[in-house]
């Protein structure tokens, strides 16, 4: 995927191909989501504004800026790793090994969960940086945040899915309250931040 064009890309999704697909989609979102974010960063930290901010405030919002160029080094692999998953998928039902299988199923339960932790973890870093940067483009980080959020409600579908086909159900269960707990967590952020960008916009 490194170096695919956008339009490659796209014509990639817009065909008969089951790779890439709705998991490696969703990590290329969230990646887009960081890239906002960190645009929101990098068009605060030089202003008069950030600057006259507590040294702790400054530091706190750097910190969060550099965890989000780390993440989506993370996502990047991810999105390959996805499409890996499938293909591991396919190969272990094409040679009808069951444990086979299940340790392919696994992995596409793996996947697409640290996907979904990754966005979620994203979107608390961006909601945090959000009331220190730049007010003439937070609406981009509460943009980042609501891709970060379409990443990870994607990517809880792809684990939904792949749970079903899991022979354990303590291990399917255990995996279902992981994703329900994200997603929670989730939606709350996504609700905060779009009320707060709301609020930093009308002030």
């Amino acid at each position: 995927m490194n170096n695919e064009t956008i339009n490659n890309f796209l014509n990639q999704v817009d065909s008969a191909s089951p790779t890439p697909g709705g998991g490696c989609v969703a990590a290329l979102v969230a990646q887009l989501g960081l890239c906002l974010g960190r645009m929101y960063g990098h068009l605060s930290v030089k202003r008069k504004a950030f600057l006259a901010q507590d040294e702790a405030v400054q530091q706190n919002f750097m910190q969060s800026f550099e965890k989000l160029s780390n993440m989506r080094e993370v996502l990047e692999g991810l999105a390959a790793a996805d499409m890996e998953a499938y293909q591991s998928v396919i190969d272990a039902y094409r040679q009808k090994d069951a444990q086979l299988i299940q340790q392919a199923i696994h992995k596409a339960i793996d996947v697409p969960f640290k996907t979904m932790q990754t966005a979620v973890e994203a979107m608390s870093l961006l909601v945090q940086m959000m009331p220190y940067g730049n007010q003439k483009a937070v609406s981009d980080c509460a943009i980042a945040v609501i891709l970060c959020d379409a990443c990870a409600a994607s990517s809880y579908l792809n684990v939904f899915i792949n749970i079903q086909t899991l022979e354990n159900q303590e291990e399917a269960e255990k995996a279902l309250k992981a994703i329900d707990e994200l997603k929670a967590a989730a939606a709350e952020m996504k609700e905060q931040s779009f009320a707060e960008c709301i609020r930093l916009i009308k002030q």
